[in-house]
């Protein structure tokens, strides 16, 4: 509720990055699998911030494609999910790049994705990736 309140162009500083998604991981799986309210908060504090950190670019792929199988989770879940990982592969690549298993994790993550919406996102991804990963595929 107090992150709809502010302003959709509002400017988190470092430190409330940090805060707010220290808290957010922690609180990631409260109900069993990952939250969509709190992947909309995660999208719009990664989106309005500044930079992001490499460790929490790392995190977020860890918990929401190790921890979780994706395909599991309700759609709406998963096209946040994508949403998250096409704004972090537009502005943090290079940070992605360097993360060993981010190509696995990605393939077994839309396998047998059916819903359009998150088909459309998915085959930009890959597009990407294909661009900016060829030494892992």
């Amino acid at each position: 509720l107090l992150l709809n309140s502010l302003p959709k162009d509002y400017v988190w500083h470092n430190l409330q990055v940090e805060l707010f998604l220290n808290f957010s991981w922690r609180n990631f799986n409260a109900f069993g699998s990952p939250n969509f309210t709190m992947l909309v908060a995660i999208k719009n504090v990664m989106q309005n911030s500044a930079h992001l950190n490499r460790s929490y670019i790392a995190l977020f792929v860890d918990k929401l494609f190790d921890e979780f199988p994706l395909q599991m989770c309700e759609r709406k879940v998963r096209y946040i999910s994508y949403q998250i990982l096409d704004f972090l592969l537009d502005k943090y690549c290079s940070e992605l790049s360097e993360k060993v298993d981010f190509v696995s994790y990605f393939t077994s993550s839309i396998s047998g994705e059916r819903d359009p919406r998150c088909l459309v996102l998915i085959f930009r991804l890959i597009c990407i990736i294909c661009d900016h990963f060829n030494s892992e595929l």
